[in-house]
């Protein structure tokens, strides 16, 4: 007898959110950190904002990551040679 299961793993829509704040949630923190940079030289300087991004892509970075585990449905497909 001859068991063959096919597993196929595919992401819902909160699953497909979930890797759009995975991937953009880094970005936003890069750009928040690149305009803090620029906010220090600046007299006086305007710092909330820019933390406030680099918050906000931390944060959603880190939704992103659980919504990519809860996000998925799985399809097994299981023949059975005898």
């Amino acid at each position: 007898m001859k068991i063959e299961i096919q597993s196929q793993q595919e992401f819902t829509y909160g699953g497909r959110v979930g890797v759009f704040l995975f991937i953009s949630g880094p970005v936003a923190s890069g750009l928040g950190f690149a305009w803090l940079l620029i906010a220090l030289g600046s007299s006086p300087p305007q710092l909330v904002a820019p933390m406030l991004v680099e918050a906000a892509g931390g944060f959603a970075f880190l939704i992103g990551c659980a919504k990519m585990l809860v996000g998925r449905s799985y399809r097994h497909d299981v023949n059975i040679e005898r």
